[in-house]
């Protein structure tokens, strides 16, 4: 009988000491297997089969900065969720902003084919092919991220920027205008827009978009410089005079805008 009893008893111990297996490493309480976050003070329970836990260590890496650290946790989150696109997507986002390009531009491509529906996924990896220097791809992305959302503002300002450097001054001119017809305040949109009209010798048409970067921002080197030159190749020589000076006050080391002044103003000896 007691036999019995001892050996019963040693039975509940051992399934109580199973049930309460695990131990808050915040304030120490003891805690059932069952949990994954304590009562008391919210903290998650470590458990490296628990996505709640790898979540957390996650969000909590980020908002510390500390990103190689959260690209691990990441990682062990795949493990227990590998078919889940945001975790690639997080992915993407911290290898980004570690500097390493390609494991970004994989890991985006990994949330698109389990996702192809996320507009911000094709953004986002088109501006990881930007950085990369796939140009072609980067436009396929923003292309197809605003075949999703039409709305999103963001990818028509990358857009236009790859459509300069692809050469295709007409599709980023294009680009540059929606983005302003959402947003008509928007100072880069007028700057990239008088740069491309400048390029394909519409100066008349860049002026006025130079004039409201200027506006905006009374300093803008860039924007005096390239209104200068707009001038100048209108043959409005007084106001090309005014403004490249304006540009080298407002920076003297402007070599540009010095060298063209200095062509304009020099009288060739005879």
């Amino acid at each position: 009988m007691t036999a019995d009893h001892d050996d019963k008893s040693g039975k509940t111990e051992s399934a109580a000491g199973k049930e309460m297996a695990n131990r808050c490493e915040q304030c120490g309480e003891e805690l059932a297997a069952k949990y994954n976050f304590c009562p008391l003070c919210g903290k998650p329970i470590k458990n490296s089969n628990s996505v709640s836990y790898w979540v957390y260590q996650l969000n909590l890496l980020q908002a510390k900065g500390k990103i190689k650290k959260a690209i691990e946790a990441a990682k062990n989150l795949l493990q227990v969720d590998q078919q889940n696109p945001y975790i690639h997507s997080i992915l993407g986002e911290l290898y980004y902003q570690a500097g390493a390009i390609n494991e970004s531009i994989a890991s985006y491509r990994k949330a698109i084919e389990t996702n192809p529906g996320q507009a911000k996924d094709h953004y986002n990896l088109g501006i990881s092919y930007y950085r990369s220097g796939r140009i072609s791809d980067a436009v396929s992305s923003f292309e197809k991220c605003l075949d999703l959302d039409s709305g999103f503002i963001g990818a028509y300002y990358w857009l236009g920027i790859a459509y300069y450097h692809q050469g295709s001054q007409q599709k980023a001119i294009a680009a540059f205008t929606k983005l302003l017809e959402m947003n008509p305040d928007s100072v880069i949109a007028n700057y990239h827009l008088g740069i491309n009209l400048n390029a394909i010798g519409q100066h008349e048409k860049a002026i006025p978009h130079f004039l409201k970067v200027i506006e905006a921002s009374h300093e803008d080197k860039a924007a005096l410089y390239h209104l200068g030159m707009s001038y100048y190749n209108l043959r409005r020589i007084n106001d090309a005079v005014e403004t490249l000076r304006k540009s080298i006050e407002a920076n003297p080391d402007d070599k540009r805008s010095r060298d063209v002044l200095e062509s304009i103003i020099s009288v060739p000896e005879i």
